[in-house]
C-alpha cells in the first residue's frame, strides 16, 4: 500500500474500471467485439476505454462492472451498438465522478480509504476529502463540460500525472440551485435539537403530572 502519490504509472496501462473486477463477465472481449461493429460512426471506440483519471472503491468498482455487463448484454441481444457511445460518456461524465466523490467523502470515507486505480486496477490508500471539498456550498456551480476525463480531477492540460488529492471542489459539485450538503446538515441538526428538546419537555411535564396524581392519592 502507498499513500496517495500517483505518478506516471497512473496512465501506464490502457485498461478501464469495468475490466478490474468480475473476470467471469469477459467484458474486455465482448466490448472489443462490439467495437468492431461500430466502424466509422465511432472510430475511437477502443481508445475510450481508458478511465485512468478515476479511482473507485471496491463496492463502486463492482457496481460499474455489473452495470456494464448488463448494458452490453442488452446490446448483444438486440444486436445494436448505437447506444454504446452514450453509455461510455455517461460513465465518464456522471457515474465515475459520482462514485469517486462518494468514496472520498463522508459518511463512506472516514480518515482514509482504499481505492483502486481505474487504469492499473492496483489498490492504494488515500486520505478522505475534507467536508469543504465534498460540499463547497452554499450553492455549488454545475459540473463543467470537460473534454478529457483527467480534467475531472483538476489536472492541467498536457499533464500526465493526475492526482485524486488535487481534485478541485467545483469539479464534483452539486447542480446549480441546490443547497450544498453542509447547509442541509445544519438544518437537520437544528431540527434534531428541536425534536429532542420537545421530547425532553414532554417527559418532564409527564413526570410532574404523575407526581401530582400520586400525591393526591396519598392525601386521600
Amino acid at each position: 500500500m502507498w499513500m496517495l502519490t500517483l505518478g506516471g504509472v497512473f496512465l501506464a496501462a490502457s485498461q478501464a474500471c469495468v475490466f478490474c473486477r468480475l473476470p467471469s463477465r469477459h467484458l474486455s472481449g465482448r466490448l472489443a467485439q462490439l467495437c468492431s461493429q461500430m466502424g466509422a460512426p465511432w472510430k475511437d471506440c477502443k481508445a475510450s476505454w481508458n478511465f485512468s483519471a478515476f479511482a473507485l472503491d471496491e463496492v463502486s468498482m463492482n457496481k460499474v462492472t455489473e452495470k456494464t455487463h448488463r448494458v452490453l448484454r442488452v446490446m448483444e441481444i438486440k444486436k445494436s451498438v448505437s447506444s454504446l457511445p452514450s453509455y461510455w460518456q455517461w460513465l465518464q461524465k456522471i457515474k465515475l465522478p459520482e462514485y469517486t466523490r462518494e468514496a472520498l467523502c463522508a459518511p463512506t470515507c472516514r480518515g482514509s480509504t482504499i481505492l483502486y486505480n481505474c487504469s492499473t486496477c492496483e489498490s492504494f490508500e488515500v486520505h478522505c476529502w475534507p467536508q469543504k471539498r465534498c460540499f463547497p456550498g452554499p450553492y455549488s456551480p454545475p459540473l463543467p463540460d470537460l473534454t478529457q476525463i483527467s480534467e475531472l480531477l483538476g489536472v492541467p492540460p498536457n499533464t500526465t500525472t493526475p492526482s485524486v488529492d488535487r481534485c478541485r471542489p467545483e469539479d464534483l459539485s452539486l447542480p446549480p440551485g441546490f443547497p450544498a450538503g453542509s447547509h442541509d446538515l445544519r438544518e437537520a441538526r437544528i431540527l434534531l435539537l428541536f425534536v429532542f428538546g420537545t421530547v425532553l419537555l414532554l417527559g418532564v411535564l409527564s413526570l410532574l403530572v404523575e407526581s401530582h396524581l400520586l400525591k393526591s392519592k396519598n392525601d386521600l
